[in-house]
């Protein structure tokens, strides 16, 4: 197997990386979208019941990580006065506070006294009302989605968005009411994000202190300190056979499968789409004219190959300070993600730099290519940021939530295909609301792919949110 090759930052012409034909991104995840991307939506149906996953040989999926055992979540009871389902819940057992003089970037996170928490309210989100609205007419009409007419599909998709968009307006009437006292108690008084179609929460920075009492709140089910994601790596293309479904031929794809139409969400550093691997005409002048916080749309974005996408974190976020998000999806110096959607879905680069603009089969000289094709070179990117240009990442459940709901009106219908995830925590636990996000897409129609085995060769060795259920 070839060894990945580690990013360094974009030549100044920026027409191609120093990636040449290899690109980072787990080969988990990409396998897991190539079938997505690459199969008939008959098969795909199928496969949208749960999340992609990797369990080894002992189908045992315990994260953990190497030489050491695995963490067991501690879990704080909320005050006598509180329901008994108001918990709070923490990757590790708590430890000392952070010394004032430590800087909060330079100590480890689990010393840290003001950590990012998710909190869970009660009431269930908008992904699961759709996908039991539709599990119910599914039933009535007696088991099976694909043997339903398409008039019975239709009036099934009509009701579970009808109830879906009624549970939206439920939950933002209960975000308004709490917000005013989660705001007077996050630190800084600032509130990270808030979501209702992947999950039902908002996130905000917090003291350790204050965890319990946030539980107490009307309303709140649970307060989890986020585990933090950080970007992984792997493999190439032709190693992993993707040409094979490129000429598969069925009634619907007589010229072979390639992605044709599939969106995808890219959870990652964003997408850089002026560069010819994605329809872009890469050219110093065409990178002196964009900026990753310029306005959009843009001359190359959205394009088609690149309709749509968004910036949740900006290049100054780290995954401990408050993001400064924009709609402008653009990678930076990161180029982690553009890598990821370059293996995923990218066009090809000719040997002169230009966008390959040939047949996608047994015949295309890869060989020839200054960077290959992806493995679904005709699928629809979606590029959704958030990474900065260093550090980790708590903004998944964010992202996930676009990818349920990309224009954000309550019409879960409209959900991207698949989402894709290059990230991953080495330790992660059961309620993570990451995991729980993209269980949640799941059961809305999504195909989730999430990176995992990339912390080392020993067991139980998954990453988190790979192991959702």
């Amino acid at each position: 197997m070839n060894e990945p090759t580690l990013p360094t930052k974009f030549d100044p012409t920026r027409t191609c990386y120093a990636f040449a034909r290899r690109f980072l991104i787990s080969a988990t995840c990409v396998a897991a979208v190539a079938v997505s991307v690459l199969l008939p939506a008959s098969v795909q149906g199928q496969a949208r019941a749960a999340t992609a996953r990797i369990q080894d040989e002992r189908n045992v999926t315990m994260p953990g990580t190497r030489g050491a055992a695995t963490k067991t979540p501690a879990i704080v009871k909320a005050q006598p006065t509180a329901p008994a389902s108001q918990v709070v819940t923490e990757a590790a057992v708590s430890l000392p506070a952070t010394p004032a003089s430590r800087s909060p970037e330079l100590t480890p996170a689990n010393f840290r006294e003001v950590v990012p928490v998710m909190v869970e309210l009660v009431d269930q989100p908008a992904s699961l009302v759709y996908a039991e609205s539709l599990k119910t007419s599914v039933k009535q009409a007696g088991g099976s989605f694909t043997a339903m007419s398409k008039a019975a599909q239709d009036s099934a998709k009509t009701v579970a968005v009808s109830q879906a968009k009624v549970q939206v307006s439920k939950l933002e009437a209960a975000h308004q009411a709490i917000l005013p006292k989660l705001a007077a108690m996050a630190h800084g008084g600032n509130i990270i994000f808030r979501t209702k179609a992947a999950y039902n929460g908002i996130s905000m920075y917090a003291t350790r202190g204050q965890l319990a009492e946030l539980a107490t709140l009307p309303g709140v089910k649970a307060v989890h300190i986020q585990n933090p994601k950080f970007q992984t790596a792997a493999t190439d293309i032709d190693f992993l056979g993707a040409r094979s479904a490129w000429v598969k031929t069925t009634p619907s794809y007589p010229f072979g499968i390639h992605g044709e139409n599939v969106k995808i969400a890219i959870i990652d550093s964003g997408l850089d789409y002026i560069h010819t691997n994605f329809g872009g005409p890469g050219t110093p002048a065409a990178y002196a004219s964009v900026s990753d916080t310029g306005p959009v749309p843009n001359a190359y974005f959205p394009s088609f190959k690149v309709p749509g996408g968004y910036d949740f974190a900006g290049d100054a976020y780290t995954g401990g300070n408050m993001p400064v998000p924009d709609s402008n999806p653009l990678d930076s110096t990161n180029g982690h993600g553009t890598a990821c959607a370059s293996l995923i879905g990218g066009l090809g680069v000719a040997s002169n730099g230009s966008t390959f603009v040939g047949v996608y089969n047994n015949t295309t000289d890869i060989a020839s290519l200054r960077i290959s094709p992806g493995f679904a070179p005709k699928a629809l990117l979606y590029p959704l940021r958030v990474f900065g240009v260093s550090g980790s990442t708590n903004l998944v459940v964010q992202a996930i939530d676009y990818a349920i709901d990309p224009n954000g009106d309550g019409n879960i219908a409209d959900h991207l295909d698949v989402i894709s995830m290059s990230l991953g925590a080495n330790s992660g636990y059961p309620d993570d609301p990451d995991d729980i996000a993209a269980s949640n897409a799941a059961a809305a129609g999504v195909i989730v792919c999430s990176a995992a085995g990339n912390a080392g060769d020993s067991y139980y060795i998954v990453s988190s949110p790979s192991v959702a259920s």
